[in-house]
């Protein structure tokens, strides 16, 4: 249910290739994979083509960037190290225990401790938040969490020994669960990565050697992969990130990153080009639909007002896709536009008056929105 895109890596020391490498990572353009055994991280451009690496320590298991910051945690020890996405070393935050799964949202850094079967938070200095969990079954507790991702304020963490997927908001209030141990279509057998593209939960299944997906609710979509060194075949998958529709699979006894085109994200083409003429330049053409599927908003604008929007700092937030739509720009009246979040796709609206910028968060179940990027040339 997914189309085999590409691969690359085998096994060794040398650049490109990896030694049971587990994290990874996707961001602006880049493919960040993190080979602890070889004590380093490796960066591809989407096409596998090597770039640059720097030394990390041996143990290290999982990776995520996030506003030019790249952030790793170590599997067995207390840490995670900061790095900028140039290899910079920027320090460390102690978490207390070893952690097998990493995500920053909103300036906030979410870490599953392993060995103590909980979840903690931080913010970017390293200051404590907040954690919930202990060890057992129950709803809340875990056995050995390892992946999380925070989508559409709620958090979702692989609960590996419980063979579960567990859902809470963001205080650590348990939401919903889904899973248990087995082959089944809406089971798993050691599940370890997990993230969240278009209302689509996608889970690696280290066991099962596969990729599960689910919806939001929990509700089991389709899967693919199976046991073997194929193409399409897996030994033991543990990180998946997804990027412009395309799931990038850390391939992990096999040494090989493999990507995807999932069945659900093939089938959302773009909108169409428009037939009325455009001048030179690139244009963001955004299409903003209700559920119901009434037209909202359909708005075209150049590259030029995205590198003016850009000096507004409080706005930036990591790779997103910034779509607008202005209703007016005079000094001392209301201006508008949207931008969307590429992994959550939460829409976000911007509005500004006389140089005061205010930022509104919506859900993402209210809108749908497609774009299309169009190149005109003289």
């Amino acid at each position: 249910m997914a189309t085999f895109r590409r691969k690359w890596g085998t096994a060794g020391s040398g650049d490109g290739q990896f030694n049971y490498a587990t994290g990874i990572c996707v961001y602006n353009d880049e493919v960040y994979v993190l080979d602890g055994p070889t004590y380093r991280l490796q960066v591809f451009d989407v096409n596998g083509t090597y770039r640059r690496k720097w030394e990390v320590n041996s143990y290290t298991r999982a990776i995520y960037a996030y506003n030019n910051k790249v952030y790793i945690a170590h599997g067995t020890s207390w840490i995670v190290y900061v790095y900028g996405t140039d290899g910079a070393y920027y320090g460390m935050i102690n978490i207390g225990s070893g952690s097998l799964g990493i995500f920053v949202y909103n300036d906030e850094i979410y870490v599953t401790i392993y060995s103590l079967h909980k979840v903690s938070v931080y913010n970017l200095a390293g200051v404590f938040q907040r954690e919930w969990g202990s060890s057992g079954s129950g709803d809340g507790q875990f056995d050995y969490p390892i992946g999380i991702y925070v989508y559409g304020e709620e958090i979702y963490v692989v609960d590996s020994g419980n063979h579960r997927i567990q859902v809470f908001n963001t205080n650590g209030v348990f939401q919903r669960k889904w899973g248990s141990s087995g082959p089944g279509d809406e089971q798993f057998n050691s599940p370890y990565g997990i993230t969240i593209y278009d209302n689509g939960v996608y889970v690696t299944d280290i066991h099962n050697d596969r990729v599960s997906v689910f919806n939001t609710a929990g509700a089991y979509q389709y899967q693919w992969g199976s046991s073997g060194s194929g193409d399409g075949e897996f030994d033991g998958p543990r990180e998946i990130a997804i990027h412009n529709r395309e799931a990038y699979v850390v391939d992990t006894a096999n040494d090989r990153v493999q990507v995807f085109l999932p069945l659900a994200l093939a089938v959302n083409p773009p909108i169409p080009v428009p037939d009325y003429p455009l001048k030179e330049g690139k244009y963001y053409d955004t299409l903003i639909t209700n559920i119901p599927g009434k037209e909202l908003s359909r708005s075209r604008h150049t590259t030029l007002i995205r590198s003016w929007i850009l000096n507004y700092s409080a706005i930036h937030d990591g790779d997103c896709k910034y779509l607008w739509d202005f209703f007016t720009a005079r000094k001392g009246r209301l201006g508008r536009f949207y931008f969307i979040h590429p992994e959550t796709n939460v829409i976000y609206v911007a509005r500004f008056a006389d140089d005061v910028l205010k930022r509104k968060e919506i859900g993402n179940n209210l809108f749908n929105v497609t774009y299309n990027i169009i190149e005109v040339t003289s």
